[in-house]
C-alpha cells in the first residue's frame, strides 16, 4: 500500500518518491513472507534526492531482491542445497563473461603462459 504523500515513479516499478527522497518498494508474495521474517514489504530509503543517482540504486535493490525471491522460492519448492536457476541479469551476466573470455582467446591464441579454459 502507498503511503500519503509518496509518489510512484512512471515506467520504474519498485520506486517511489516521498518528498524528496526516493524509496525503494516491493511487495511480498504471501507464500513467501516467512522467508522475510513474516513482512509484507521490503522498503528502503535510495537515500538521494537525484532521480539519475535513484535509477541506478533502484537497480541494485531490484537485483538484490530479485535473487532472495528466487531463492525463497527455490526453497518453498523443496529444493533446499540444489542449485536454482540464475535469474535475468544472472544469466546475463554469465552471457557476457562467456562471450569476453571467447573473445579473449581469439585475440591471444598463441600465448603460451595463459591456459585456455576447457570448453563447456
Amino acid at each position: 500500500m502507498v503511503q500519503m504523500g509518496m509518489q510512484k515513479v512512471p515506467h520504474h516499478e519498485r520506486l517511489y518518491k516521498r518528498g524528496n527522497t526516493y524509496q525503494y518498494r516491493f511487495l511480498i508474495p504471501v507464500e513467501l513472507r516467512a522467508y522475510f521474517g513474516g513482512k509484507s514489504e521490503i522498503k528502503k530509503s535510495l537515500k538521494t534526492d537525484s532521480l539519475k543517482e535513484a535509477k541506478v540504486r533502484w537497480a541494485a535493490e531490484c537485483e538484490i531482491t530479485d535473487r532472495e525471491i528466487a531463492d525463497a522460492r527455490h526453497k518453498l519448492a523443496g529444493r533446499g542445497d540444489s542449485h536454482r536457476m540464475p535469474t535475468q541479469s544472472e544469466a546475463w551476466a554469465m552471457n557476457i563473461q562467456r562471450a569476453l573470455t571467447k573473445c579473449f582467446w581469439m585475440i591471444l591464441p598463441n600465448t603460451t603462459k595463459l591456459q585456455q579454459p576447457p570448453q563447456r
